[in-house]
C-alpha cells in the first residue's frame, strides 16, 4: 500500500543515500546492478546530516518518497532508518567554510575513489547493515555498496559542506563567469586562482593554483598540473573555452566560474 503524507517533515540522522527508484533492495542484491561503466546510476545524492526533508509518500519495505531543498528532483527516494522526525522546520545551515580550509581540505585529501553519486568518501556503514553484502563480494564491490567514494561534483559538494550546488548543471552557471574565449591555455593558466571551478556538463575541477584537483572515473581523486590538464581538456577531451555556456557552438566547451565569498567578483 502507498500511503501519501501532507507535509511532514524529517531529518538526516546522518550522512543520508538518496536514489531515484523506490526499488532500493532491488538495487543492493548481487550481483550490484552496475551499467557498462561501472556505475551504480540509482543513486542521486547523500545528504549531509541535519538537512531537512519533507516525506511526500511512503512506499513498501521501509522506504519512503522524499523532497528537499538541498537537492531537486521530483523522484528522490530513501530508506526511513536514516531520518528521524524533525523538531522544527528550519533548513539545514549551510555556510561556506574559508577558502583556506577548502584548500587545506584538498591538501590532506585521502586516496578516494569514484563512485557515481558519492560526496561522502567515508562511505555508509549503516547501508551495509540494512542490505547485507553478500560474502562473495570483492573488495571494489564492497565499496560502491557503501558509497565509498566521491564523484567530480560530490568532491566539490563534500569539501564546502554541502555548499555547492551538486551538479554541473548547476555549477556552470554558479558565480561569476572569467572571461577565457579565444584565450590560449597558457593566457588561461595565468587568468585562474585558487577556488576557480572549470565546469562543463558532466564535469567540474576544482583549481588550488598551479594544480587542479578531481574526482574522474575510474581513477577517483586525482591531481595535475593545471596548465597540462587545460591542455588535455583542449585536445584529448576536445573542448573550448567560452565565456557563456548558453551560446551554442559546434564544438564542446567549458567555463570557468569564480564563486567563493572570499573571492572579490
Amino acid at each position: 500500500m502507498v500511503a501519501s503524507l501532507e507535509s511532514f517533515k524529517m531529518r538526516a540522522i546522518g550522512p543520508t543515500p538518496v536514489f531515484n527508484t523506490p526499488k532500493i533492495s532491488e538495487i543492493f542484491s548481487w550481483p550490484l546492478n552496475l551499467d557498462s561503466q561501472k556505475l551504480l546510476r540509482a543513486v542521486e545524492v547523500i545528504l549531509f546530516p541535519g538537512a531537512l526533508v519533507e516525506i511526500v509518500a511512503l512506499k513498501e519495505r521501509n522506504i519512503i518518497q522524499i523532497k528537499t531543498d538541498e537537492y531537486s528532483g521530483e523522484e528522490l527516494y530513501t530508506n526511513k532508518e536514516f531520518l528521524e522526525i524533525a523538531k522544527d522546520d528550519q533548513p539545514r545551515k549551510r555556510t561556506c567554510p574559508p577558502l583556506a580550509v577548502i584548500l587545506k581540505k584538498f591538501y590532506h585529501w585521502p586516496k578516494t575513489k569514484y563512485v557515481w553519486g558519492g560526496n561522502f568518501h567515508k562511505g555508509i556503514p549503516l547501508l551495509a547493515k540494512l542490505y547485507p553484502i553478500p560474502r562473495q563480494a570483492d573488495r571494489f564491490t564492497k565499496m560502491v555498496w557503501i558509497l565509498k567514494g566521491v564523484d567530480c561534483t560530490g568532491l566539490l559538494y563534500e569539501a564546502t559542506n554541502g555548499f555547492l550546488p551538486r551538479n554541473t548543471g548547476q555549477l556552470i552557471e554558479y558565480g561569476n563567469s572569467v572571461s577565457i574565449f579565444g584565450k590560449s591555455d597558457e593566457e588561461i593558466a595565468k587568468l585562474l586562482i585558487p577556488g576557480d571551478l572549470i565546469v562543463w556538463r558532466g564535469h567540474a575541477l576544482f583549481v588550488e593554483g598551479e594544480t587542479v584537483i578531481e574526482s574522474r572515473s575510474p581513477e577517483g581523486v586525482v591531481r595535475t598540473k593545471l596548465l597540462k590538464r587545460l591542455k588535455e581538456i583542449r585536445t584529448k577531451i576536445g573542448r573550448i573555452p567560452v565565456d557563456d555556456p548558453a551560446i551554442p557552438f559546434e564544438t564542446p566547451s567549458y567555463v570557468v566560474r569564480r564563486w567563493h565569498p572570499d573571492i572579490p567578483a
